[in-house]
């Protein structure tokens, strides 16, 4: 599986996690407790920003109970995914989301004039800043390139 695909195999398999427990009517704050574990790191799993896989017994199929009332049929087929998720990690190493990679924005070109940064003008919320403002008062002007 390319890595793109596996990509998308953990983003649906945290996603229907997430929407299972939004349209069960819990919260995730009771699934934590229910589970044994602070809010923040039932977030942190639910999110795709932990390495390894949920475990399952003690993560996945407890959820699935509560959110399903106990629906055999339908925790038989998170233990699919599980599974699946399993596979994908012991091939990769690592099953953490990560966001969407943003193309640098260019720099000035070599030995560009960088343009003056300028302050706001002085209001009621920007105030004591009369060190920098003479500061930059003192530096030497510089046009911008044409």
């Amino acid at each position: 599986m390319a890595r793109a695909d596996t990509a998308g195999v953990i983003a649906k398999f945290y996603g229907d996690l997430r929407e299972l427990i939004d349209k069960s009517g819990h919260d995730q704050a009771y699934i934590a407790r229910r589970l044994h574990m602070g809010k923040s790191t039932l977030s942190e799993i639910l999110n795709g920003r932990r390495a390894r896989p949920p475990h399952l017994d003690n993560v996945i199929l407890p959820i699935v109970a509560i959110c399903t009332g106990n629906d055999e049929q339908r925790a038989l087929a998170w233990k699919r995914r599980h599974d699946v998720l399993s596979g994908i990690y012991q091939q990769t190493g690592d099953l953490r989301l990560r966001p969407p990679q943003t193309p640098a924005r260019p720099g000035p070109a070599p030995g560009a004039v960088r343009p003056v940064r300028m302050l706001r003008a002085d209001t009621a919320t920007f105030t004591g800043r009369t060190e920098q403002i003479d500061e930059i008062g003192r530096l030497p002007r510089v046009s911008p390139p044409s």
